[in-house]
């Protein structure tokens, strides 16, 4: 019997070694589909208001995003509506334009958040599965323990599976970026750092020291050519440009560094409300009133 059992093991070792990219990549989309499903029928009953029928309320999606969102489909304008003012700089665009993109394929809650996690994290296992290539390809098993410490840290994987806010994006970017700054031997990183630089910029307003930082670190550190250590720090500048050019357009000032946002005091005085802790993470947009 003992000897069968060892025999077992051997086989089963041996099978995994033989399959081990499908099998931990099919591991990897169950978890993360089956997740979306429970988070999205969660989600669904929590947020009555922003699905219904199952369908997701694009206008009515918290944090004015859904405001910038129906403005772009209806109006083809990109702006905030508030109070009768219009703001062209409340909000940047990556939230916004990636929901469209997802919604257009299908804007029911369990379809768009599957779409949504699937690709986010389909991405983050890529470059988890490049990253042990390069440097562990000896243990398969490292692999597995290594992926899955990504479902562990419970809070942050709900935040991960949300999509109303741009921590439902960040939270996944963010390792991606760091795991391609600590590969040395990934080819071409600054053109892949540099598309990542693009995403964050554009994401959050918190995001503009870190891609500033990241940008002048690359120069230093990264074990490339001259044209790609640059690269980053060159994208930088021009998004800041084409962000602060769109909002000369709009404003007539050239939004730059804290003022790249029209509303950030306004935010930081929605966080310091003594109802903010009522009604975070749910929807903060009553307190504007």
């Amino acid at each position: 019997m003992k000897l069968s059992f060892n025999k077992q093991l051997e086989l089963l070792n041996y099978f995994f070694f033989k399959y081990k990219n499908y099998l931990i990549f099919f591991y990897f989309l169950i978890i993360t589909t089956t997740s979306s499903l429970i988070f999205s029928y969660k989600f669904s009953l929590f947020f009555p208001e922003i699905v219904k029928n199952n369908f997701i309320e694009l206008e009515n999606i918290p944090f004015h995003h859904g405001n910038l969102i129906n403005n772009l489909l209806n109006h083809s304008t990109y702006k905030v509506s508030n109070h009768g003012i219009d703001v062209y700089l409340d909000r940047l665009p990556f939230v916004a334009f990636i929901t469209i993109i997802i919604a257009k394929i299908s804007s029911n809650i369990y379809l768009f958040l599957f779409l949504k996690n699937i690709l986010l994290f389909s991405l983050l296992f890529y470059f988890f599965k490049k990253y042990y290539d390069d440097n562990f390809s000896e243990n398969p098993y490292f692999l597995l323990i290594f992926t899955s410490l990504i479902f562990c840290n419970f809070y942050n994987f709900q935040t991960s599976l949300n999509f109303v806010f741009a921590e439902g994006y960040l939270s996944i970017l963010l390792p991606c970026l760091f795991i391609i700054l600590i590969n040395q031997k990934l080819k071409q990183p600054g053109i892949i750092v540099s598309i990542f630089i693009i995403i964050l910029f554009f994401a959050k307003t918190t995001m503009i020291y870190l891609t500033i930082s990241l940008s002048i670190m690359f120069i230093f550190f990264a074990k490339t050519n001259k044209i790609n250590k640059y690269l980053p720090i060159i994208t930088l500048i021009f998004s800041m440009f084409a962000w602060g050019i769109f909002g000369y357009i709009k404003t007539g000032k050239f939004p730059f560094l804290n003022s790249i946002s029209s509303t950030n005091q306004e935010g930081l005085a929605l966080v310091l409300n003594e109802r903010f802790g009522n009604h975070y993470p749910k929807s903060i947009d009553i307190l504007y009133n």
